[in-house]
Order: C-alpha cells, then structure tokens, then sequence
C-alpha cells in the first residue's frame, strides 16, 4: 500500500511517501480502500514530535470503502 509517514521529526518535508505490506487485519480491525484524507491539528504535533505517541501512518482521518472486517461488523464495500 502506498503511505505517508514520519521519516524523522521536523517540518512537512518530514512527510515522505512509501510502499508498505498491505495490513492484516485482526477481529476488531477494519481495512479501508482510502478514497482521501486530511492530515489532522494532532498529526502536525506527531509530525514534530510533541507528542509521546504517534501515528506510524499519517492520514488518520480518511474515508473510503471497507475491504476487510474480519469481525463483521461492517460489510465489505461499504462507505466509511
């Protein structure tokens, strides 16, 4: 899949575009078909390292159709 992440703390060049295995997801996980995503105010924290905790992938927002729910608790196809 493709992906933006957070090679090293600083500015937006930080953000850099790469090819990372498809998820496998678990009960409880949903894998999306992202159609677009925002980089949110607390992703700009992760991105300069303000925060403890951050995202390995950026975009935490996003929609999209569901391709996987290995719990059912939503149907492959549906818009999220």
């Amino acid at each position: 899949m493709r992906a933006i992440v957070i090679e090293k703390f600083g500015g937006p060049d930080s953000l850099v575009y790469t090819e990372l295995p498809d998820p496998e997801p678990r009960t409880g996980d949903v894998v999306i078909n992202i159609k677009a995503f925002g980089l949110n105010h607390a992703e700009m924290h992760m991105r300069r390292g303000e925060w403890a905790e951050a995202a390995e992938v950026s975009g935490i927002e996003c929609v999209g159709l569901v391709t996987s729910c290995p719990g059912g608790e939503f149907p492959v196809g549906a818009p999220r």
